[in-house]
């Protein structure tokens, strides 16, 4: 789950995470999606409770995404899509998780 640094400190010194460059990852890139842009994930490949988990909006058809971006942002804005996002951000799970 992408967070905080807070968060993920945690689960470092809890000894859940032992890989420190998903650790770094996880908070950067939590830090980007809630702080500096917002995340909409669309379409059914990504259940709605993991995508709120991963700090994105979420809406299961594609053309409704693009209207709630419409709505946050207006018509003139750039907006990035990406077509098989969750391959461009693994979630990388070990045996047991």
């Amino acid at each position: 789950m992408y967070g905080t640094f807070e968060e993920v400190d945690r689960q470092v010194r809890k000894g859940t995470m032992t890989k420190l460059t998903v650790g770094a990852h996880l908070v950067h890139v939590g830090r980007v999606i809630k702080e500096r842009a917002r995340g909409i994930s669309a379409g059914r490949g990504i259940p709605k409770t993991d995508a709120v988990k991963l700090g994105f909006l979420h809406d299961q058809e594609s053309r409704d995404a693009l209207d709630i971006v419409i709505s946050l942002c207006g018509r003139h804005e750039k907006v990035a899509v990406l077509q098989r996002g969750s391959e461009a951000l693994p979630v990388i799970q070990t045996a047991g998780q």
